[in-house]
């Protein structure tokens, strides 16, 4: 357990300093992922979000379809913590922006 948690911690150590480069290594645009479900990516439109980019010049949003397979995450399963953990991080790390109910 110490062990996947340090593997974790050193992972998202890693993880931070990728985004970062990233980001100085980026010009003046700005992306940000929205996840949504299927059902809803009509909705997320860039005519919708035209007063989004008429106040935040430089920043493009990307919608990003989330499907309902086995790969969701639907809270802590006490019986499997470890598929729990790996569910939940998928779930958190499939965009930047997270569409909730």
């Amino acid at each position: 357990m110490l062990k996947r948690r340090l593997l974790l911690g050193v992972g998202l150590t890693a993880l931070l300093l990728l985004f970062g480069s990233l980001l100085a290594a980026q010009s003046n645009e700005i992306i940000l992922t929205i996840a949504v479900d299927e059902w809803q990516m009509d909705m997320i439109s860039d005519r919708v979000l035209q007063g989004f980019y008429e106040t935040h010049p430089g920043v493009k949003i990307v919608t990003v379809a989330r499907s309902n397979d086995e790969n969701s995450y639907y809270g802590l399963n006490t019986s499997d913590i470890p598929d729990s953990l790996d569910r939940a991080e998928a779930h958190f790390s499939s965009a930047d922006i997270l569409v909730v109910s």
